[in-house]
């Protein structure tokens, strides 16, 4: 009886334990967004945006003319962002979004040319 009990309270710890803590990369209905630019201040056309989400699959976008970007369907938590363009070198963030329909603030990434 005191080891299913132990069993029990354990297991109970742990689903609190693990309730507390963000669900990352995984998908929902948060956005983030910004925008690409170069050392100088301008801004970058075509560079990728891309998550991972847990499963494997990706979530994507490509800065427009004025370096502009938009992930959307993230789920609430921590995410590796990367960014990468032929001729700069690659750049990774971490977001964190705290809640499910939560939108961050503009990103403002800075590219150096590789």
């Amino acid at each position: 009886m005191r080891t299913r009990l132990a069993i029990l309270f354990t297991a109970v710890v742990v689903v609190l334990t693990a309730a507390d803590q963000p669900a990352a990369q995984m998908r929902g209905m948060g956005t983030m967004n910004g925008t690409v630019l170069d050392e100088s201040g301008s801004p970058v056309e075509g560079a990728d945006v891309r998550t991972v989400l847990a499963g494997g699959g990706r979530i994507e976008s490509k800065s427009d003319a004025s370096g502009a970007w938009s992930l959307r369907g993230l789920g609430r938590g921590e995410w590796e962002v990367i960014v990468v363009k032929p001729g700069f070198m690659p750049k990774a963030l971490r977001v964190v979004l705290n809640q499910e329909l939560a939108r961050t603030e503009a990103i403002k990434v800075v590219l150096k040319k590789a």
